[in-house]
């Protein structure tokens, strides 16, 4: 099935550009005619130093911070927290510069289109100019790590242009032999904009800049015509046919190290990468590009019915207005997918906030790493969506912020283990940031990451990751073991507590964030350390530690449910600051963890169902990443209309022209959770079963969907007709016992057991049973 996004007209706006990317290195191509722009982004490119920012005032705080939170003063706690305990802010992640094309065309333009095919990861700039039909392709290599524009007509000597580079940074353009190349340095400081606005780029002088420097090098490759490389660019006349390759490199060499303090050359990098790529044709670079894309796209296809011919931009125009198109919605699936390959793959950096494309030197909340949900998101669809190998980043991230923040764990709390709180970036920052505490102190953040790694193990099943990558869950539980103190009850709880982002109102009506075990800590703690004794018994290590977590499973409180039958969010039933909060962090327990099922706990799904309800009755989901989460949710609770009301509420109103996510502004991960969300929604995995369609809408009558992963190394391929499932075929990556969950009556290849809805059926590695059920 053929993924396309195409347009008539070229971006008049960045939001309207298509993205390319390897991971590493990213463009937002525009599609102009005489004028093209192509913004480059490199995934370390970022302002600041090395080194964590160490508060001193922390430790001998806390104890007063905590006695008052027990003596219910949660507002004397807070102003104490916010005036001696958050510490700084997170560096900027930055935009790289722009590649300029300025084609000399006469004649008429006619029959223009641009697009991006999402299955070979080509954007397409096609038109008609005085009857000579024109074509510009731009791909992203990760094999080669370039990014290659390719010009061709059907006329020859149809091409005279010139091509140049610029940067928002501090930057020279010169040449190098026959290469164009830009030069540059990051700034060493930058505070967010929302902080002070004008005032936030610090740059060390020229002579003595410590921060990251970085190099662009582009060739011009021609069939035809004459090239010349000046001081300020490009220039090729009269040629047949060409072909641009550029490369990026930075003298980034780790979260600890000090910028180029190994010499390590980002031009030499550069033209070492353009001399390799020189030895291959435009067909050979495009070749090896699409097999390495498709290896990883063509792994699942979601087909919910016959695709539009209509442009993207008017077909979301159409369905804004009602118009029924469900491909659309299979559409926005794939892009997803499409997105992670292009921003996260081995060896590069962790998809930031807006994965790897950002066009603002001052970007929207630093575009950096945001923990409290937004990173997580960004990998909710990497096991589900068969694109396992993109996770990796993420653990890569993790391995040194669990090093980062084992200091701040250490002389901040006086604990064991490590802590990141709500932000981090390039540098693994993983202090409080400074602001309000009701974002700025949340020690939770290393504990929701670390469970990506048994998420990892669940779908993989692979053993030599999970010894490799244990010693960082178990850092986060050391953590809470030595953080977490008992109430007068006896339960061991958080204390200082915040709910992300969120605020009540106090008995003297003021508002107020923190607090002591919120619900969310509550879930994350309990997935954390049930994760850390799966993993203890899988490795057969660790004997004693797992004696102890599984003592203080028994001690941690109970869920609590108020008295209008809704999870209650923090220990006691405070009114709500904003009932219509874009977090809805106390349902943590429902998704992404696995703690909250219809099926196994049906009374704390009702209370989760209630919360979801009177949070959306005051204005909630009205953020893109806030309506991708309710897609999840409702799936999670097998309410397939309503989860299918969030898809069409995110592709209505929070969602650009070229289908990134909006806030607003751009954030990736509304785009990532809402793969998720489609997956959820047709299949689920969690509590040692598969459940094949556990929330079908109504909307989608008729469907299929191959490739997708299940937990225990399941690839699941479901057809279904008239919202009935028709065939499913389940092959196993490991030889294992797999339990299904089917409503209907059904005939197979084999199985050995049927007990209620579940069936059982043992598989070998690689083996495949076929299941065909009576409609």
């Amino acid at each position: 099935m053929e993924y396309i996004l195409w347009y008539k007209s070229p971006a008049r706006i960045w939001e309207e550009a298509l993205p390319v990317g390897n991971g590493g290195l990213g463009g937002m191509v525009h599609g102009g005619i005489s004028h093209e722009c192509i913004d480059l982004n490199n995934d370390t490119l970022w302002s600041g130093l090395p080194g964590q920012l160490i508060n001193k005032n922390i430790l001998p705080l806390l104890p007063e911070v905590q006695c008052l939170v027990d003596e219910g003063n949660n507002y004397d706690a807070q102003k104490l927290i916010e005036e001696n305990i958050l510490t700084g802010y997170s560096q900027s992640y930055l935009p790289l510069g722009r590649l300029l094309l300025t084609c000399e065309l006469s004649g008429e333009i006619n029959n223009y289109s641009r697009s991006l095919s999402l299955n070979t990861a080509v954007c397409e700039t096609r038109y008609t100019c005085g009857g000579v039909n024109h074509c510009r392709e731009v791909i992203c290599s990760y094999p080669d790590n370039v990014m290659a524009v390719h010009m061709t007509a059907d006329k020859s000597e149809s091409f005279t242009l010139t091509a140049t580079l610029d940067s928002q940074l501090r930057y020279q353009v010169n040449k190098k032999g026959r290469t164009l190349i830009m030069t540059g340095d990051c700034p060493s400081c930058m505070i967010p904009d929302y902080v002070e606005a004008g005032k936030h780029i610090v740059y060390d002088s020229e002579e003595h800049s410590r921060s990251i420097g970085f190099s662009v090098g582009m060739r011009a490759y021609i069939k035809g015509g004459s090239v010349i490389v000046e001081e300020n660019g490009i220039s090729i006349n009269a040629a047949d046919e060409v072909l641009l390759v550029l490369s990026s490199s930075t003298n980034f060499e780790g979260f600890d190290i000090m910028p180029g303090s190994s010499g390590v050359d980002p031009l030499s990098k550069c033209i070492r990468t353009l001399d390799k790529a020189a030895g291959y044709s435009w067909n050979e670079l495009l070749s090896r590009h699409k097999d390495d894309h498709s290896s990883l796209f063509k792994r699942v296809c979601l087909d919910l019915g016959t695709q539009s011919q209509l442009p993207t931009d008017e077909r979301l125009a159409a369905y804004a207005k009602g118009q029924y198109d469900p491909s659309l919605d299979s559409l926005m699936f794939a892009y997803g997918r499409y997105l992670l390959i292009a921003c996260s793959r081995p060896g590069t950096q962790a998809a930031n906030l807006q994965g790897i494309w950002n066009k603002d030197l001052a970007a929207p909340w630093s575009s950096n790493y945001t923990t409290n949900i937004n990173l997580e998101m960004n990998y909710w669809p990497a096991e589900t969506a068969n694109l396992s190998e993109c996770h990796k980043p993420l653990f890569d991230l993790l391995k040194d912020v669990s090093k980062a923040g084992s200091e701040i764990s250490r002389e901040n709390y006086g604990c064991r283990g490590f802590v990141l709180h709500h932000n981090t970036d390039l540098w693994r920052m993983a202090s409080a940031v400074s602001g309000q505490a009701r974002w700025g102190f949340w020690p939770m953040g290393g504990a929701w990451l670390s469970l990506h790694i048994m998420e990892h193990y669940r779908f993989s099943c692979d053993v030599v990751f999970l010894q490799n990558h244990y010693y960082i869950m178990r850092e986060a539980v050391l953590f809470f073991l030595d953080y977490m103190k008992p109430d007068k009850k006896g339960y061991y709880i958080t204390n200082p507590s915040t709910s992300p982002e969120n605020a009540f109102i106090d008995k003297e009506g003021r508002i107020c964030s923190i607090t002591k075990g919120s619900t969310m800590d509550l879930f994350i703690i309990r997935e954390l350390f049930e994760s850390c004794v799966e993993a203890q018994s899988i490795l057969k290590i660790d004997s004693e530690l797992s004696g102890l977590l599984v003592q203080r499973l028994c001690k941690l409180p109970p869920f609590r449910i108020g008295k209008k039958g809704q999870l209650l969010e923090w220990p006691d039933e405070y009114v709500e600051e904003e009932p219509g909060h874009r977090h809805i962090s106390h349902l943590f327990g429902l998704f992404p963890g696995s703690v909250i099922s219809p099926w196994h706990t049906p009374e704390l799904a009702e209370a989760c169902r209630k919360s979801l309800e009177q949070r959306l009755a005051n204005g909630g989901g009205h953020t893109g990443w806030s309506c991708a989460w309710l897609i999840c949710l409702y799936a999670r609770l097998g309410d397939g209309d309503n989860a299918y009301r969030f898809v069409n509420q995110l592709l209505t109103r929070s969602v650009y022209p070229n289908l990134f996510d909006a806030h607003p502004p751009f954030q990736i991960d509304g785009n990532f959770g809402f793969t998720t969300g489609i997956i959820e929604m047709l299949l689920q995995s969690h509590n040692g079963e598969l459940h094949l369609l556990p929330a079908l809408p109504n909307s989608w009558k008729d469907g299929s969907a191959t490739g997708l992963k299940a937990r225990g190394n399941y690839t699941v391929d479901i057809l279904w007709r008239n919202h009935n499932l028709l065939k499913v075929r389940i092959t196993a990556g490991n030889s294992n016992v797999c339990r299904i969950r089917i409503n209907e009556s059904f005939t197979a290849d084999k199985y050995f057991e049927k007990t209620g809805n579940l069936v059982f059926v043992y598989l070998s590695e690689n083996e495949s049973v076929n299941f065909n059920l009576s409609v």
